[in-house]
């Protein structure tokens, strides 16, 4: 019992790390127009000339009109854009936030690891005995 206990806490760990870590995204540096980012259809984040920031899964191009389009409660969602108001906007740099997304995981994991190593190993070296073997 007390093993099944002990991975149950393990596995809990290793699923709320993945869900926690799957939100990190990442965004280029370079800004792109909207008409590049309608044709590229990535995750598009947009600041405005009054600091403000948005987030958008895609932008489109329709009637003359550019739209940011987001899911809400499962309905899709078309935010006008307008090009006078735009300050920046840059696209999500996906093989980046894929590589810190797995990179920080295995840094958290890595570091419970040696946490759990560290705490075994300091009651030796307080003086705790080696079991003796049997011969």
């Amino acid at each position: 019992m007390k093993t099944i206990r002990m991975y149950s806490k393990s596995i809990l760990l290793f699923s709320s790390m993945l869900i926690l870590f799957q939100s990190c995204k990442v965004y280029h540096k370079d800004t792109v127009t909207l008409e590049q980012a309608a044709k590229d259809g990535r995750r598009a984040k947009i600041e405005t000339t009054t600091s403000k920031k948005y987030v958008f899964k895609t932008i489109s191009y329709e009637n003359d009109t550019y739209y940011g389009i987001n899911k809400i409660k499962g309905k899709t969602v078309k935010i006008p854009l307008e090009k006078t108001k735009m300050e920046s906007v840059r696209l999500e740099n996906k093989s980046l936030s894929t590589v810190l997304t797995l990179g920080l995981f295995v840094a958290v994991v890595g570091a419970v690891v040696l946490i759990k190593f560290a705490s075994d190993f300091s009651g030796f070296m307080n003086g705790a005995s080696i079991p003796a073997i049997p011969y």
